[in-house]
């Protein structure tokens, strides 16, 4: 009795069982491949509700770019058109522009690498636009790092103030050569 159990056991697990056991795996056949239908199905109609969604996604990553985009754009544009890098340099207060304008700096690679790490999902012209605005933060830091170097202006004051400096040092050689009998006296201009 136990053998026989367990030679039917083997059987079945092999393939060799008798003819009720080939109706059983016929049977386990069949329903394996109803789930497998059902799952397909169930795969397909996912996959077109998934068009729409991926539709909805794509825009969804759009817009969301766009937030972060502009969450760090928009407060450096505004720093750095309220910044006042001449006025600062000419007061000789350039600290806090020299702060801002590190911060942009920054803001401006953070912002291409947002641009490059998107361009997989953006469209051309948001990839376009956004190039177009970091390039408009690019140039007002740019400009305002001009504003903020100190300017030099030309003149003549060096060139005075050494030759004031060299006069009074030719007097007192003078003393030392009339104190030597062999140096003749230099001739009074």
């Amino acid at each position: 009795g136990l053998g026989l159990g367990l030679g039917l056991g083997l059987g079945l697990g092999l393939g060799l069982g008798s003819s009720g056991s080939a109706m059983d795996r016929h049977e386990q056949f069949l329903r394996r491949q109803q789930e497998r239908h059902a799952k397909r199905k169930a795969d397909a109609a996912a996959q077109d509700d998934g068009v729409d969604g991926d539709e909805r996604s794509l825009t969804e990553l759009v817009a969301t770019f766009w937030s972060n985009f502009n969450a760090v754009l928009d407060p450096q544009l505004a720093a750095l058109e309220g910044c006042d890098a001449a006025g600062a340099a000419a007061r000789g207060e350039t600290a806090a522009a020299t702060a801002v304008l590190e911060t942009a700096k920054k803001a401006v690679m953070d912002l291409q690498k947002q641009v490059s790490d998107a361009a997989i999902y953006l469209p051309g012209y948001d990839q376009r636009r956004g190039n177009e605005e970091i390039e408009k933060l690019s140039t007002l830091v740019e400009t305002t790092r001009k504003q903020l170097q100190a300017k030099k202006k030309f003149s003549f004051r060096a060139r005075r103030n050494k030759a004031k400096a060299a006069a009074p040092a030719a007097p007192a050689a003078q003393p030392q050569d009339d104190a030597n009998p062999t140096t003749p006296p230099a001739p009074a201009p």
